[in-house]
């Protein structure tokens, strides 16, 4: 049986899949991380956010309201397969927030 190994941009998405916008502040995010025991760069980071733009997990908008980043339903639905299976209740997207 073949191992899957996950892209670290996917253990990123489930960190932020409460508050998505932290994606555009790579020195936040870094904070996050090391918080969770991981050490990245800034570099590193934005890295991830291009992945997560790139596989179609999310969308950075510009409007009248600024930059914001939107989850896609491949997001919410990748977070919460993920939460179901570590036994956690799944919440519901913001409003608004979800494309």
């Amino acid at each position: 049986m073949a191992r899957r190994v996950l892209h670290p941009a996917y253990f990123v998405l489930l960190l932020c899949h409460r508050d998505p916008n932290v994606l555009l502040r790579p020195r936040e995010l870094c904070r996050l991380l090391e918080e969770a025991g991981f050490r990245v760069t800034e570099r590193m980071a934005l890295n991830y956010r291009k992945f997560l733009v790139e596989a179609g997990y999310i969308v950075i908008v510009e409007d009248a309201e600024g930059r914001r980043v939107l989850a896609t339903q491949k997001a919410v639905d990748f977070v919460a397969r993920c939460l179901r299976i570590m036994g956690l209740d799944v919440p519901p997207p913001p409003p608004g927030e979800q494309q």
